[in-house]
C-alpha cells in the first residue's frame, strides 16, 4: 500500500511539474509580448512629440509670413524671433527623429521615419527659398519695394517733367496690386509706365526723369516677379508649395500612427493566444493526469474527477470546494493545487480582458483626439489668420491713402474684428463644455427661449420672421442652463441667418414637451434647408454646410458636444429650401436635483 500512494503521489507531481514547466513557459512569451507592447508605445509616444513638434513649426512658418512680411524691424536688422524658434524646432527635430531611428530595434518603422525625414528637408528647403524671397522683397523702405518707393518719391519731385495725374496714376495702379493682386492693375501700370516714358523720350526731357521711370518701373516688375514666386494666397507659389508639404507631412504621421497601432493589435492578439493556451494546456494535462490515476484512488479521487468534469463543463465560480473523509496528503495536496491553478487562470484572463479594453478604448480616444487637435489647430490658425490679415493690410492701406477713404476701412476692419470675436465667443463655448462640470437647476423653458429671441434682435433677418413656441407638460426643466443656452441659442441664430425671405410667411417652430424624465424638443423652420450631401456632416468640427456661411462652423459641433455632455440625444432631417427639423431629447434631472436639495438642508440643519 505504502509502495502504491508513492506511485500516485510520483504521478501527480510529475503531472504538476509538466503543468507548471509549460504554463511558466508560456507566461515568458506573454511577458516577453507584454513588452514589446510597452516599447511601442514608447516609440509611439516619440513619434507624437515629432508629430507637436512639426506642427509648432509649421506654425511658427505661417507667424513668420503673418507677421515678419509687415515687420519694419525684420527687414532692417534681417533678425526675427520666429525665426529663432523656428529653427530651435527643426533642431529638436532632426535630434528626435535620428534618435527614434538609431533605437529601432523592434519594430521595422525606418522606412517610414525617412519618408518623414525626407519631406521634411524639403519642407525646410522650400521655407527657406520663401523666406529669401520674402526679405529680397522687402517691405516699405526695405528691398525692392523700398527701391521702387525711393523711385516713386523721386518721380513726384519732377511734376514739370510728368503730369501729377500720371504719377497718382501709377501709384494708384502700383497700391492697387498690393492691396488686390490683380493682374489687371500689373498691365495697367506696364502701359501707363510704357506710355509715360515714350512722351519723356519724345519731349527729350532728360537722361535723368527717364531714369528713374524706368528704374521705378522696373522694380515695380520685380516686385511682381517677387510676388508670383511667394504666392498671393496660399493656393498659388511657393505658400501653395508648402501647403502640400504639410499635408503630405500629415499623411505621413497618420500612416506611421497606423503602422504601430497595428503591430499592437497583432501582438495583443498574440498574449490573449498565449493565455488561453496555457488554460487550455493546463486543462487537457489535467484532464489526462486524471484519467491515468483514475483507477488507482479511491473515491476521494472519483470526487475530484467528477469536479474537474463540471469544471470543464460550466464556468468556473471559485467557490467549490471538495469535502474529503480521513484523504490522504496527496489527494489533499492535488485537489487545493487544482483550485489554485483555476483561480490564477481566471484571475489572468480577467487581467488580459480589462488591459485589452482599455487598450482599445485609449486607443479610440486618443485617435479622436488626435484629429480633433489636428483640425482644431489648423482652421484656428487659419480663421484668426484670415480677418488679422485684412485687418493689417487695411491699416497699412489706410496709412498710405486718401484719409477720405478711412472710415470705409473702418468698417472692413469692424467686419474682420466681429467675425473673429464670433470665432473666439465659439472656442472659448467650445473650451467650457469641455471643462466645467454640469450644474443643474431648474429652468423656466418658455422664459428661456423668449429671451434667446431677445438677445437675437440685432441679425437683420430677425424682423421677418414669425416665432411659434408650444410647451406642454410641465414647465420646468432642471438641467445645466450654460449648455442649454448653447444648444438654443445655435438653433434659434442659426434658423434666423438662414431663413428664406423669398418664401411668403418665414418662421420658427419650437415644440418642448417636459416630463418628470425627460424634455423632448421639436425645433423646426422653413428656410435654406441642407443638402443631403451634408447632412451627415454638419456635426463634424469647423464643417459649413452653406457657401454663403460666414460662421466658425464650430456651433453645431458645439451644440453636439454639448448634447452629449447632458447625455442626451440630436437627429436632424432637412431638404434644400425646405427647412430643416432638429429632434432633440435631454434628461429631465429634477429628482436628482431634489436629493441634493434635501441632502445640502439635512447638512445645514441645526
Amino acid at each position: 500500500m505504502k509502495i502504491r500512494i508513492n506511485s500516485i503521489k510520483n504521478r501527480i507531481l510529475t503531472g504538476f511539474l509538466c503543468i507548471t514547466f509549460i504554463s511558466a513557459l508560456l507566461s515568458v512569451f506573454s511577458f516577453y509580448y507584454i513588452d514589446k507592447i510597452d516599447n511601442i508605445r514608447s516609440f509611439d509616444k516619440r513619434i507624437s512629440k515629432i508629430e507637436v513638434l512639426t506642427l509648432n513649426l509649421i506654425k511658427e512658418d505661417n507667424d513668420f509670413y503673418d507677421l515678419e512680411t509687415i515687420n519694419e524691424q525684420y527687414f532692417k536688422t534681417k533678425k526675427s524671433q520666429i525665426l529663432d524658434r523656428r529653427n530651435a524646432l527643426k533642431t529638436e527635430i532632426s535630434r528626435e527623429l535620428n534618435d527614434i531611428r538609431q533605437e529601432d530595434k523592434i519594430i521595422n518603422i525606418d522606412v517610414y521615419l525617412t519618408n518623414i525625414s525626407q519631406s521634411l528637408d524639403e519642407y525646410n528647403h522650400t521655407f527657406d527659398k520663401l523666406a529669401t524671397m520674402v526679405y529680397q522683397r522687402g517691405f516699405r523702405d526695405y528691398g525692392v519695394e523700398g527701391e521702387m518707393r525711393r523711385y516713386a518719391h523721386a518721380l513726384e519731385e519732377h511734376t514739370d517733367a510728368i503730369s501729377l495725374s500720371n504719377v497718382l496714376s501709377l501709384r494708384r495702379h502700383e497700391k492697387d496690386f498690393l492691396l488686390r493682386n490683380d493682374p489687371e492693375y500689373i498691365e495697367k501700370h506696364q502701359i501707363l509706365s510704357s506710355s509715360t516714358l515714350n512722351n519723356l523720350r519724345q519731349k527729350r526731357s532728360g537722361d535723368t526723369v527717364i531714369h528713374i521711370v524706368e528704374q521705378y518701373a522696373d522694380n515695380f516688375r520685380k516686385l511682381v516677379k517677387y510676388q508670383d514666386s511667394i504666392g498671393v494666397n496660399s493656393n498659388e507659389g511657393l505658400r501653395h508649395a508648402l501647403n502640400e508639404m504639410t499635408a503630405d507631412i500629415s499623411s505621413q504621421f497618420e500612416t506611421l500612427t497606423s503602422v504601430t497601432d497595428s503591430q499592437v493589435e497583432k501582438i495583443t492578439e498574440k498574449v490573449i493566444f498565449i493565455f488561453v493556451s496555457i488554460v487550455l494546456t493546463s486543462i487537457l494535462l489535467s484532464l489526462i493526469l486524471s484519467y491515468l490515476i483514475a483507477n488507482r484512488l479511491s473515491r476521494p479521487i472519483k470526487k475530484l474527477s467528477l469536479l474537474m468534469k463540471r469544471v470543464m463543463e460550466n464556468e468556473y465560480s471559485g467557490n467549490n470546494k471538495l469535502k474529503f473523509k480521513n484523504p490522504t496528503s496527496e489527494i489533499d495536496n492535488l485537489s487545493k493545487s487544482f483550485f489554485t491553478l483555476m483561480r490564477q487562470t481566471q484571475a489572468q484572463m480577467q487581467e488580459i480582458g480589462d488591459k485589452t479594453s482599455q487598450l482599445k478604448y485609449q486607443n479610440t480616444e486618443l485617435t479622436k483626439l488626435n484629429m480633433e487637435l489636428d483640425s482644431f489647430i489648423y482652421s484656428t490658425a487659419h480663421d484668426l489668420r484670415a480677418p488679422l490679415s485684412s485687418i493689417l493690410g487695411l491699416i497699412n492701406l489706410a496709412k498710405t491713402d486718401d484719409p477720405a477713404r478711412t472710415q470705409e476701412y473702418l468698417s472692413y476692419m469692424e467686419t474682420s474684428v466681429t467675425k473673429m470675436e464670433k470665432f473666439i465667443t465659439d472656442v472659448v463655448a467650445y473650451s467650457k463644455n469641455k471643462k466645467l462640470e454640469l450644474i443643474v437647476e431648474p429652468i423656466q423653458v418658455e422664459e428661456f427661449i423668449n429671451n434667446i429671441f431677445e438677445n437675437s434682435q440685432f441679425i437683420p433677418e430677425y424682423k421677418h420672421i414669425t416665432r411659434n413656441i408650444s410647451i406642454t407638460g410641465q414647465e420646468t426643466l432642471y438641467s445645466d442652463s450654460n449648455r442649454l443656452y448653447i444648444i438654443l441659442n445655435n438653433l434659434i441664430s442659426n434658423a434666423i441667418r438662414y431663413s428664406d425671405l423669398d418664401k411668403e410667411q418665414p418662421f420658427i417652430s419650437i415644440e418642448v414637451n417636459i416630463t418628470d424624465r425627460r424634455m423632448l424638443l421639436v425645433f423646426s423652420d422653413n428656410g435654406q434647408g441642407i443638402s443631403q450631401n451634408h447632412l451627415n456632416k454638419i456635426f463634424n468640427m469647423f464643417y459649413r454646410a452653406s457657401e454663403q456661411s460666414n460662421g466658425s462652423g464650430l456651433g453645431l459641433f458645439i451644440l453636439r458636444e454639448s448634447i452629449i455632455k447632458l447625455k442626451g440625444k440630436v437627429e436632424v432631417t432637412s431638404e434644400l429650401n425646405e427647412g430643416t427639423t432638429f429632434t432633440i431629447t435631454l434628461p429631465n434631472k429634477k429628482n436628482k436635483f431634489k436629493k441634493a436639495q434635501q441632502l445640502e438642508e439635512t447638512l445645514l440643519a441645526p
